[in-house]
């Protein structure tokens, strides 16, 4: 089945092969916690068979898929995971997913556990759609993390392995009385999707973030934008996404979602650098005529090899055959954003990616993908004022905007307000007030208060029966009730009351 998304028109398609003879690993020397290898596939269907009677394996291009499995096991060092991205056979049900699951037993008797995603051809029946398809498939794969929506038991659902997050999510979702060949993505996923973002986003242990979903977002075989997209790229783009792996067309198509691309409503550009993947190339039968308007764009048979390295990853994607040509080739990189504060005064700084990204006290840092980027804001807290960036970013407007084209150190400085210390001396009781109603002053013996620069405050003040206002020192002066103070700098008023005469 073919989606009718489209990549953004504008962008010429670069169709060209990278004659690499290994993987592309990217220099430096991980943790061991954070250096693991993951491997993505989809789309391992036959193109026909018979329903009734075709074994259901012959339902599986199992000859392409073998072959896959054969190779992925030859990896050195082998794959952590594996991710199989929808359109396991033919048709859905119980027998063709214990069919591929036999075919598949290689590598699950290697260890490597195995994630499914849902797919179009899960619900194909020989006679149309189904719901039971969709029963079926949770009950197959019991095995998968139970933690999406309700109702959604392992069909969107989330992990996490080493530095990374991986979210996956249902573009089929079917119902008794609603099943679907377009793809779209439910109000009670998108809920989900935010709130385990913010999840992974809240824990500093997360480097990396893969969304997977078998439908892909953009399309690199139909000029029409579904009306998920904007909505799904949106939270994938705001969040800080190192890439995102789709299937359902059965070729392989690479584009880097960045501000060149046109978003679809018209809003600001996209500013994540987010790398969007279709890898449906595990047995489907081939696509013939995609539009192009990708950075990279083959039809072969293959898979996806993605290897985290540190806070790097290197994607290298391969010919299914014993060759093991690769494809296509390419490298996400983060970039460590540092934001120090200094100054007399209180502040934080934020950043809009996601909402917010940095949040920073003292001193913090994230990382970015290379190249994304990042408007930070100075936030002063009440008694505090702006009073400029250093580093990467430069001026006084409380915005900056940072490219992340290489490692980078910005530094906000908040300068304490100036403050009104005002005092009130006298003999013997209670002899008077001192008031500043603009400024918020109601004075006792002492009180103070803080002020933006440039504020002018008039001070009056007011003896009780049988007292006398005495005069004003400090910075203001004479005998007068009213005294102006135009606060520049931090200043002290005293204000004397005696007895009457």
């Amino acid at each position: 089945m073919h989606t009718n998304l489209r990549w953004v028109p504008g962008l010429r398609a670069s169709r060209r092969l990278l004659a690499l003879a290994c993987l592309t690993l990217l220099p430096g020397v991980a943790a061991a916690q954070d250096a693991f290898r993951f491997v993505v596939i989809g789309d391992s269907r036959q193109h026909t068979c018979n329903y009734d009677t075709a074994p259901p394996v012959d339902c599986i291009n199992h000859k392409v898929l073998a072959q896959i499995n054969k190779d992925i096991l030859a990896l050195e060092p082998r794959p952590a995971l594996l991710i199989v991205n929808g359109d396991l056979a033919r048709y859905g049900g119980t027998k063709f997913y214990e069919a591929w699951k036999g075919v598949m037993q290689s590598v699950k008797d290697a260890g490597i556990p195995i994630y499914v995603t849902f797919g179009n051809h899960e619900l194909h029946t020989n006679n149309g759609l189904s719901y039971q398809g969709q029963v079926d498939f949770q009950k197959a794969f019991s095995d998968m993390p139970r933690n999406g929506p309700a109702g959604y038991e392992g069909l969107a659902y989330s992990f996490k392995y080493g530095n990374s997050f991986f979210l996956i999510l249902d573009t089929f979702f079917a119902t008794p009385t609603f099943q679907s060949e377009e793809p779209y993505i439910t109000p009670d996923q998108f809920a989900w999707f935010d709130a385990q973002t913010a999840t992974a986003n809240a824990n500093p242990a997360i480097v990396h973030k893969f969304a997977i979903s078998h439908a892909p977002v953009f399309s690199a075989e139909s000029a029409h934008y579904a009306s998920y997209t904007r909505e799904a790229w949106i939270g994938i783009d705001n969040n800080g996404y190192d890439a995102f792996f789709g299937a359902h067309e059965h070729l392989y198509a690479r584009l880097k979602v960045n501000e060149l691309v046109e978003r679809p409503d018209a809003a600001s550009a996209w500013h994540g650098n987010v790398v969007h993947v279709i890898a449906g190339v595990a047995g489907g039968p081939l696509d013939e005529t995609p539009i192009g308007n990708t950075d990279v764009t083959q039809i072969q048979f293959g898979y996806t090899v993605v290897d985290v390295q540190g806070k790097d990853l290197a994607v290298n994607s391969f010919n299914y055959d014993d060759t093991r040509r690769a494809i296509d080739s390419f490298t996400v990189r983060k970039q460590t954003l540092t934001v120090g504060r200094t100054g007399t005064g209180g502040g934080s700084v934020q950043s809009d990616q996601p909402v917010p990204y940095v949040d920073c006290g003292t001193t913090c840092t994230a990382h970015f993908n290379q190249d994304a980027t990042v408007t930070l804001t100075a936030v002063p807290d009440v008694n505090s004022i702006f009073a400029g960036w250093q580093g990467a970013c430069w001026g006084i407007d409380t915005s900056c905007k940072v490219k992340m084209s290489g490692a980078m150190d910005v530094g906000a400085a908040f300068r304490a307000k100036p403050a009104l210390i005002v005092r009130r001396l006298g003999f013997g009781g209670d002899w008077g007030s001192v008031v500043g109603a603009a400024a918020g002053i109601d004075c006792g013996p002492t009180c103070t208060v803080q002020t933006d620069p440039g504020t002018t405050v008039v001070l009056k003040a007011t003896p009780v029966p049988g007292a006398t206002f005495t005069g004003w020192s400090g910075a203001c002066t004479g005998a007068q009730e009213s005294c102006t103070v135009v606060m520049g700098a931090s200043q002290t008023v005293l204000a004397t009351f005696g007895a009457a005469p």
